[in-house]
């Protein structure tokens, strides 16, 4: 009998009504390296203003007690106001409808948003 590998949802598109599995807990289907976040809250009003025009560096999280990841928070118009969070490197498990955190180099919270 041949061993099996653990199988994860690592994608799903309710437009097509598929879902993407993957196989294995390293797969590369389960990382991404760009995420839309929406509901964004910022900690320090001034800064939602600054990002309307630029994005400014981030170390954020997007699971419970991961480590922080450098970051490169951008605004995004879609049909409504949303942000991007692009990670330097490819972040494991993210999941929609989850929380991302992000903070300034000191450790200070500037905010968070709902995962896309």
């Amino acid at each position: 009998r041949a061993e099996t590998k653990p199988h994860y949802v690592a994608r799903k598109d309710i437009k097509t009504n598929t879902i993407v599995v993957a196989e294995g807990n390293d797969n590369p289907a389960l990382y991404r390296k760009e995420i839309t976040l929406t509901n964004v809250n910022f900690i320090h009003p001034s800064y939602s203003n600054v990002l309307k025009n630029i994005g400014i560096r981030v170390d954020a999280r997007v699971r419970y007690r991961q480590p922080l990841a450098k970051a490169e928070l951008v605004s995004h118009k879609l049909p409504v106001m949303s942000y991007k969070l692009l990670f330097e490197k490819p972040q494991k498990a993210v999941a929609p409808g989850q929380s991302a955190v992000f903070y300034t180099a000191k450790g200070e919270m500037l905010g968070g948003g709902i995962i896309r």
